[in-house]
């Protein structure tokens, strides 16, 4: 297509210039890859998985399910989630 990149992903990192369509992409982005201390500060439960953090551990938890069932999604159809 004949879209600029700037104007498809508006939202760039300011750390390794990766850019989003979204900004909670980018917001994402800065908590798992560049580790956001006031991030962290303020969530402290990380998922030993994908590096996602959250406020209290019901959150950790109901997260947690969705690599369960995509898991076991790629299970019943044969192929490997990483």
């Amino acid at each position: 297509d004949d879209i600029p990149l700037e104007e498809r992903c508006p939202f760039k990192c300011d750390k390794c210039e990766r850019r989003f369509p979204e900004k909670s992409g980018l917001k994402r982005h800065l908590q798992v890859k560049h580790d956001d201390p006031e991030k962290a500060k303020n969530h402290p439960f990380k998922c030993d998985e994908c590096g996602a953090t959250f406020k209290n551990k019901k959150s950790l938890t109901f997260h947690a399910k969705v690599h369960m069932r995509n898991r076991h999604m790629g299970e019943l159809h044969s192929f490997k989630i990483v």
